[in-house]
C-alpha cells in the first residue's frame, strides 16, 4: 500500500481551525509580498509622478533594503520560538499595509 503524503500526514496540526487560519494568512502574505516587491515600478512612479530625483528614490529603496535585511533574521528567530505566530504575522501584515498606504 502506498504511503499517504498529504499535508496533514507530513505536518500534523491538532486544530483544523489553526490550519485554516495559517492557509489564509499565507495567501494574504503572498499578496503583500508581491505588492512590495515591485520596486522598479515604484521607483519609476516616484521619479515621474512625484518628481523625486533618482538619488532620492535610490535612498528610499536602500533604506527599505537595509531595514528588511536587519529585521528579517531577528523576526525569524522570534517566530521560531513563539507560540503566537499567527498573531505576530497578522500584526506585522496590518502594520506593513498601513505604512504602505501612508
Amino acid at each position: 500500500m502506498a504511503e499517504s503524503t498529504s499535508a496533514d500526514a507530513v505536518y500534523p496540526v491538532k486544530n483544523k481551525r489553526a490550519r485554516s487560519n495559517l492557509n489564509q494568512l499565507n495567501l494574504y502574505l503572498g499578496e503583500l509580498r508581491d505588492g512590495l516587491a515591485m520596486l522598479n515600478f515604484q521607483n519609476i512612479f516616484l521619479i515621474t509622478s512625484r518628481h523625486y530625483t533618482e538619488k532620492q528614490a535610490g535612498i528610499i529603496f536602500v533604506v527599505f533594503g537595509i531595514t528588511q535585511f536587519c529585521f528579517q533574521t531577528p523576526m525569524g528567530y522570534i517566530l521560531d520560538h513563539s507560540d503566537r505566530k499567527t498573531l505576530i504575522l497578522g500584526t506585522a501584515c496590518v502594520v506593513t499595509s498601513c505604512l504602505t498606504l501612508i
